[in-house]
């Protein structure tokens, strides 16, 4: 019963979670949801080779937001936060709407500011410029 319902997974499901008809047409033991959470955890990774390292920071970030009870609590990964210092500064307006309807987990423009009023900036003619240049 349990092979023939891991087979009956489709690709689409897999990361959505399992629907409470799955699970109760299997006995629900600690066992048998380890097994379950083994198995979307498997064909999600497989479903993510296919695709390019900005696409599974995105993935990987909205997996975790989902696991979080409170927005407020988040901590998100360099990527993450360089990725949205970069669309911030794109476009604001399209990152405050994205941010107030809750499409992707994005961090608050005051925590963008936070991150960027640590960065050293200096005025005038950067020395170290043409080497990093010629590479």
């Amino acid at each position: 019963v349990l092979s023939k319902t891991i087979m009956n997974i489709e690709k689409q499901s897999v990361c959505k979670g399992f629907n409470n008809i799955l699970l109760s047409s299997v006995s629900t033991s600690p066992y048998t949801k380890d097994i379950f959470g083994t198995v979307r955890h498997t064909k999600c990774s497989l479903l993510l080779d296919n695709v390019s390292e900005s696409y599974r920071v995105v993935v990987h970030e909205i997996f975790k937001a989902s696991k979080h009870q409170n927005k407020k609590t988040m901590r998100y990964s360099e990527d993450w936060i360089l990725k949205c210092l970069l669309f911030h500064i794109r476009s604001a307006s399209g990152y405050n709407f994205i941010l107030k309807n809750d499409i992707l987990p994005l961090p608050s423009p005051r925590t963008l500011r936070r991150y960027l009023s640590v960065i050293d900036t200096k005025f005038g003619f950067d020395s170290n410029f043409f080497s990093i240049f010629e590479k």
